[in-house]
């Protein structure tokens, strides 16, 4: 997981979005008993907040990657999941259970509660996950301010996860409460993740490699140094696959001189 950096919101979502959000706070108040037994739901917009230019824009800004697991999506093979931060729907404990709705479904249409997920980490972990230090603070209507809530889970587009987790070669590991619980809510010890492990054995023995062969004088291993070299480079940054694990490996080592 990285620090995501996102442009102005989309057109879609501040022309539809107030529309639709006023309409929802309307319906909840006229529903209130039935939508808290689950026997009623607030319709939300998925065309609005779903949107093509919704996604592109989201895959813009994180390089086409999940924003918790630094997967490639590729699109249009995989699908594309606009995850919402804080839940739309309702909220579900820490390690599954049923969702006590209705969820922050003010925020359905909201940019900084959107992001672009992979289905591992958005349908098989994530879910409708929101925890908080404290659930006595949490905002559960459009009444109550989301001020006092203090999340769990790292926001990547509002402050850098560097500062909450590390990386041991593939796997990470919190530093902080926060971090901690993120890798719990989404899943990220991940021992079989075959494309996380196949990058992070590429980088390895990249580096292992280059320092074997960088003073070799001929002109065919120079060139394979170089390509070496320049894979090495690549890695940490941010459009790179699983590029926090990479600047993880590479920051407490140093590259052999060119030849």
């Amino acid at each position: 997981m990285i620090r995501i950096h996102k442009g102005a919101a989309p057109e879609i979502l501040t022309r539809l979005g107030p529309g639709h959000v006023e309409a929802h706070r309307q319906f909840y108040d006229l529903n209130a008993t039935e939508i808290a037994a689950g026997t009623k739901k607030i319709p939300v917009a998925e065309h609005v907040y779903g949107a093509p230019e919704v996604r592109d824009a989201l895959a813009q800004a994180q390089h086409g990657k999940c924003c918790f697991c630094e997967v490639e999506i590729e699109h249009p093979y995989m699908h594309r999941h606009v995850e919402h931060w804080r839940p739309k729907g309702g909220v579900s404990p820490v390690g599954g259970g049923r969702a006590t709705p209705p969820g922050y479904y003010w925020l359905a249409y909201d940019w900084e509660n959107l992001l672009l997920a992979c289905v591992v980490c958005n349908s098989s972990n994530k879910g409708t996950s929101f925890p908080l230090v404290d659930e006595a603070d949490r905002a559960r209507t459009h009444h109550d301010p989301i001020a006092a809530e203090r999340p769990l889970l790292i926001k990547p587009d509002e402050e850098d996860p560097a500062g909450h987790m590390e990386w041991i070669d593939d796997q990470p590991r919190g530093t902080t409460d926060a971090g901690w619980t993120t890798i719990e809510v989404l899943g990220l010890i991940r021992p079989e993740d075959v494309k996380r492990t196949r990058r992070f054995l590429e980088i390895a023995q990249a580096y292992r490699r280059l320092w074997k062969i960088h003073d070799v004088d001929d002109p065919t291993v120079r060139e394979i140094a170089a390509d070496l070299r320049r894979l090495l480079e690549a890695a940490p940054r941010p459009e790179s696959p699983f590029s926090a694990m990479a600047t993880a490996f590479l920051e407490s080592r140093t590259l052999p001189p060119e030849a």
